[in-house]
């Protein structure tokens, strides 16, 4: 059963089902892409301990192979909740039978919610609970419903970048496996959205910034995504469609490289989490009218 956590400004709903977000509504404007089977069925899923792709779907550990979904596996747990309060909720995923097919290491996995006035702050954690270090990466990939108003439409927004980054981008290969980085050029800080943009898959970058407004001239709501210890950030929806949403996903790593069997100990962009220590990243959303 969906939960909820709200304050006098924003309703949140959230699924125990990936501790994915659902809904978020101010009670006139829904912000969240509500999913879509014919199109993409999610809605923000959360990226641990893999994001995206490992090639043939497999990566190696200590000389032994091992099977990984796309994205991981924590979108498709269910985790345990616990309300801290009427604007704050955490949800938690433990290593069990399951999880160790898949990922052999002992741990605690979880996201916070929490709502301050138009702000939903998520916070990410991981206690490695085993005698071994442990390797992962966790990354957001929340749908945003586009236009936010009527009379408007997607081709009206941009993405407006902070001022003085010199991005990269990086590229896929067509089984969407890491490839390559190159420049990529943001005139005056701003992408202007069109659906085309997204017909080679994600736009992924690389010292874009630590913030990001999803924004049209023509209107006043708009959605600002700040990720200040993420050293990526993806832009996506649907290629080749005109799907009504886009994509703000904030990773610390990346997906497997073209034809390479990952080795998880030496895989790039990996966290390293010792024995008996916790990791924590957060990462927020404004939404404004």
């Amino acid at each position: 059963m969906n939960e909820t956590i709200q304050n006098e400004f924003l309703k949140v709903t959230i699924d125990p089902l990936g501790a994915q977000l659902k809904s978020v509504t101010d009670g006139i404007c829904e912000y969240l892409w509500p999913g879509d089977p014919n199109l993409w069925k999610g809605t923000a899923p959360v990226l641990f301990p893999f994001i995206g792709r490992l090639y043939g779907k497999t990566y190696r550990y200590q000389g032994k192979e091992y099977e990984m979904p796309l994205h991981g596996f924590l979108s498709k747990s269910v985790l345990e909740s616990e309300k801290l309060a009427e604007n704050k909720i955490r949800y938690r995923l433990n290593a069990n039978a399951e999880t160790k097919k898949m990922y052999p290491f002992d741990f605690q996995a979880g996201v916070e919610y929490r709502l301050e006035e138009r702000k939903l702050t998520v916070c990410f954690f991981v206690k490695n609970r085993g005698k071994e270090p442990m390797y992962f990466v966790f990354g957001g990939h929340p749908g945003f419903r586009l236009p936010l108003e009527e009379n408007l439409s997607f081709e009206d927004y941009k993405l407006c970048f902070e001022a003085g980054n010199a991005p990269q981008r990086v590229l896929f290969s067509s089984e969407s496996l890491t490839d390559s980085v190159v420049p990529y050029s943001i005139e005056n800080g701003e992408i202007p959205l069109r659906h085309s943009l997204f017909d080679d898959e994600a736009i992924v970058l690389k010292n874009a910034g630590k913030s990001v407004k999803i924004i049209s001239e023509k209107g006043t709501r708009g959605i600002q995504v700040d990720f200040p210890d993420f050293p990526y950030v993806g832009f996506w929806h649907v290629p080749k469609t005109e799907a009504g949403y886009v994509c703000v996903e904030p990773w610390t790593g990346l997906p497997g490289r073209q034809g390479i069997v990952e080795e998880l100990e030496t895989m790039q962009d990996r966290t390293v989490l010792e024995p008996g220590k916790e990791y924590r990243n957060q990462w927020a959303i404004t939404f404004f009218v």
